[in-house]
């Protein structure tokens, strides 16, 4: 008799944990999905912030190309003054 209420006690632990073993994996699932998204996204703002470096450098260049250009005109103009 008793080792047939240590086998009822058993099975009813068992089918307790099953359930609870489902439950935990949905978890998981759920949290894997998760990160997954979040990784996409971040995924995405790299390429963003990519595309943003890209344009500043672009910017950058023209901005020291006018310079550049600033300082011939400066130099010009002041040769067209003393030639006046």
């Amino acid at each position: 008799m008793e080792k047939y209420s240590q086998l009822i006690l058993l099975l009813v632990f068992l089918m307790a944990a099953v359930p609870g073993a489902a439950g935990a994996a949905d978890q998981i699932s759920v949290k894997k999905k998760s990160l997954e998204e979040i990784k996409q996204q971040l995924d995405e703002k790299k390429k963003e912030l990519e595309k943003y470096r890209e344009e500043e450098e672009r910017i950058s260049g023209e901005i020291a190309g006018l310079k550049k250009e600033e300082k011939a005109n400066t130099g010009r103009r002041r040769e067209l003054e003393d030639q006046l």
